[in-house]
């Protein structure tokens, strides 16, 4: 209605210079025979455009500010909106009661802020390989669930020391590729099953130069996640690289400190949008895995979403992801056969 009445106001301005100079413009159709300039007609009518270009600016440009104005006030209503109804509650309660009818149990673990989501914890899968498996839940005050399963490569395959491209095989005398590391049943199964898959870099404590170590996880969960690209298990746009960075403390034994450099993937089903901090700080709770403990590194850096052209990077090339709080939630995946 506003940008309705600045149009019509402009138009009647317009309609009022016209009538006061309408002698002049009226030379622009002079039956005696004189013709302005090619010069002047631009002029006159170029600053016209001007006129009628810097008007519809001026009035998209208010009509912005008012709509980020709306969406500012909506912000601080819901952030003080008030308890969940009986109708939240209800729906919340079902939903866990399924997750533990499916043997879930809910954690004591505090997951984001003071009314941030329950957690819930499946049971352990068989460890097979050296394959660390589980699935959690976070269930909001509303009732909806992000649904997530973690993969901990800890025992047979780990980051080589200062290497962000191969692991050490036991048994092996020669490192090889992430991308043969997790080229296995277990790990396809996971990353195909969910919506999302989270790469999670790590490195270990035993290096000194710390900022070489973070860059080291930076790079080691970049190459993980085009390891899966590679792969063809993802598409690209679904594949999110994660650096948690290094540990910041030794392990209580020295032979654990491999595992701080483990290969751990997360997928997670997006039925809603999905809180990246929740499901990072909900796998670092539900990894039980002696020598890996991802509340212990010393960062958290996201990487954009891959592309098809994306290829492995060395710790040179590497930059540092976005900090948390900077694009941490993933747009939710329409559920198809689910």
């Amino acid at each position: 209605m506003k940008s309705f009445l600045a149009v019509a106001v402009f138009i009647g301005a317009v309609l009022a210079a016209l009538a006061f100079y309408k002698d002049q413009v009226a030379l622009f159709a002079n039956s005696e025979g004189f013709k302005p300039s090619l010069l002047q007609k631009v002029m006159t009518g170029g600053l016209l455009a001007i006129a009628v270009t810097s008007l519809g600016l001026f009035v998209f440009a208010l009509d912005t500010v008012e709509r980020d104005y709306k969406a500012f006030l909506a912000h601080n209503r819901a952030g003080s909106a008030p308890p969940p109804t009986n109708d939240q509650q209800s729906t919340r309660a079902r939903t866990e009661a399924a997750y533990q009818a499916r043997g879930f149990s809910q954690s004591s673990d505090d997951i984001g802020d003071e009314d941030g989501p329950a957690l819930w914890i499946g049971p352990v899968s068989p460890d097979t390989s050296g394959i660390y498996r589980r699935q959690g839940a976070l269930v909001y005050e509303d009732g909806h669930a992000t649904q997530f399963s973690v993969a901990v490569i800890y025992a047979h395959d780990v980051w080589s020391l200062g290497d962000e491209l191969n692991v050490d095989r036991a048994g092996s005398r020669k490192p090889v590729s992430v991308r043969t590391a997790i080229n296995r049943p277990i790990i396809r199964e996971l990353v195909q099953a969910n919506d999302y898959v989270l790469t999670i870099g790590l490195a270990s404590s035993a290096a000194r130069d710390q900022d070489r170590n973070d860059l080291l996880a930076h790079a080691r969960a970049w190459n993980l996640g085009i390891a899966v690209l590679k792969l063809k298990l993802k598409e690209p746009t679904r594949i999110i690289g994660i650096s948690r960075g290094h540990a910041m403390a030794a392990p209580s034994y020295a032979a654990l400190e491999p595992r701080q450099r483990a290969v751990v993937l997360v997928g997670v089903n997006a039925s809603r949008d999905v809180s990246l901090r929740d499901v990072i700080d909900a796998a670092a709770a539900i990894i039980m895995v002696d020598g890996v403990d991802l509340k212990q590194y010393s960062t958290s850096a996201r990487f954009r979403a891959l592309r098809e052209t994306d290829d492995y990077l060395r710790v040179n090339q590497i930059a540092a992801g976005s900090p948390t709080g900077q694009g941490w939630v993933l747009p939710a995946v329409p559920q198809r056969g689910r």
